[in-house]
């Protein structure tokens, strides 16, 4: 539990650099990224935590009888399943950021600056949800073979890349 709750800390701590870069650029940038990384997410949550979830109880009953061959193949089929559902939804996500933010946000202050702003960090944010979805998927493989550890090391090595780069 230990290293889930790293992982998920230094998850938290990338978004808090996040908002510190765009603190920079005014309080419009800091709310776009507040609303677009959680929309993005509502389709990564739909497709990659579903099937992450459902897959893993069968991926740890093979990683424990220690059978590699059908736990690969699971997980291959998981990612690549979760590949062919987050391909569309990250076209979509890109194609239609704009309709889809003021249809959920665009109310009282929430202006068209404020749309057009969220429109563009969630195509932006929407570029990585493969690479969201399939790590999601590809946790849990750790997690079936017991190997907490690596996820988080990782995770806290991209955070400490993206606080060093310049």
């Amino acid at each position: 539990m230990l290293p889930r709750m790293a992982g998920l800390g230094a998850t938290q701590a990338n978004f808090l650099v996040n908002t510190s870069l765009a603190s920079g650029m005014g309080k419009m940038a800091i709310a776009a990224l507040e609303i677009g990384f959680p929309t993005m997410r509502i389709p990564q949550a739909a497709i990659a935590q579903a099937i992450a979830q459902a897959l893993f109880p069968t991926i740890s009953a093979q990683a424990a009888k220690g059978d590699s061959a059908a736990f690969a193949r699971l997980l291959m089929r998981a990612v690549n399943i979760v590949v062919a559902l987050s391909l569309p939804a990250t076209v979509g996500l890109m194609v239609l950021a704009e309709p889809i933010i003021r249809l959920l946000y665009q109310r009282g202050s929430f202006d068209d600056a404020s749309a057009s702003a969220t429109a563009l960090a969630l195509t932006c944010f929407a570029i990585g949800l493969i690479g969201h979805s399939v790590f999601e998927v590809v946790v849990r493989g750790f997690y079936a073979l017991r190997d907490t550890v690596r996820p988080v090391i990782i995770t806290v090595r991209d955070l400490a890349q993206k606080k060093l780069a310049p």
